[in-house]
């Protein structure tokens, strides 16, 4: 690659923060590993719930709307078990249970209604130089008048110190503006994944995320500068990869194995050449999946 005109996203960005090494090998050298489990929960989760607050803003009845939402979960579900090879009755189970324990919740506590487009909104804004590309689950009218970005995460356990420092909220928050939405932070809907327990009665957690002006506009400057760095990386072919080992890498790497690897003998490519291709070109624009 001799110039750089790729689109980035969120999700790559974090990437690159998380990993040098597992970056390169996904944006890179596009190795695409199989997703986790946890992954493909919170694919499908987002999948139904965009599903479900569209319909709900087109004025559909609740139960269109639900089946609306369940036919876009099975459709995100078959596309992985397709992948896979085979069927995943276990996941379609749980996702269930949670999606109707989260509908039930939000009918007594959402207090918003969408506003225009804003159901899965997607962006393409301008930093500096470069591109950055995401989508946004929703842009929320609350009854007070404000508008917010609703944010969904799937969590077995509920975490929220981390949010408030969260890149993504900013990215967000930069895009709705400059599509016309004067948002006033995120509310993060944090969707509990376990099926027993203390997701039972409290399936969910909503936590209310702000940015003000003069903080944005320095994360404007410190996203462009991380950009600027991903792009001399890009220019170099990932030359000088490290990796940044940590104790989540067991769990949620679909290039461990290549990390055991590099361990064990120094050489990452018999583990790697067990790892597909990406399917499409990426070059130029990063995948949305996951955002």
């Amino acid at each position: 690659m001799t110039e750089f005109d790729r689109k980035l996203s969120h999700t790559s960005m974090a990437a690159f923060r998380r990993c040098p090494q597992r970056y390169k090998w996904n944006y890179v050298d596009n190795y695409d590993p199989l997703p986790s489990y946890g992954q493909m929960f919170g694919s499908v989760g987002h999948a139904a719930l965009g599903s479900w607050y569209k319909a709900i803003s087109d004025g559909d009845a609740q139960d269109a709307s639900v089946d609306k939402s369940f036919q876009s979960a099975s459709e995100k579900l078959r596309s992985y078990e397709e992948r896979f090879g085979y069927e995943m009755p276990d996941l379609w189970d749980d996702i269930s249970t949670v999606l109707f324990r989260y509908y039930d919740w939000a009918l007594q506590n959402d207090d918003f209604v969408s506003v225009p487009n804003g159901i899965e909104h997607k962006f393409e804004i301008k930093i500096g130089e470069f591109i950055v590309i995401g989508y946004i689950d929703g842009i929320v009218e609350r009854d007070n008048g404000s508008l917010w970005i609703l944010e969904h995460k799937f969590n077995k356990q509920v975490q929220t110190g981390h949010l408030e420092l969260d890149p993504q909220v900013s990215i967000y928050m930069l895009a709705a503006r400059a599509s016309g939405y004067d948002v006033r932070g995120a509310l993060y809907n944090v969707v509990r994944t376990t099926i027993t327990g203390k997701a039972e009665k409290d399936p969910v957690v909503r936590l209310p995320v702000f940015r003000n002006n003069e903080g944005l506009e320095h994360i404007v400057h410190e996203l462009a500068w991380q950009m600027k760095d991903m792009k001399d990386f890009h220019l170099r072919n990932g030359k000088f990869a490290y990796r940044n080992q940590t104790r989540d890498c067991s769990w949620d790497c679909g290039f461990y194995g290549a990390c055991l690897a590099l361990n064990d003998t120094g050489d990452a490519t018999p583990a790697l050449n067990i790892i597909p291709l990406k399917e499409f070109e990426k070059d130029k624009e990063d995948s949305l999946e996951g955002e």
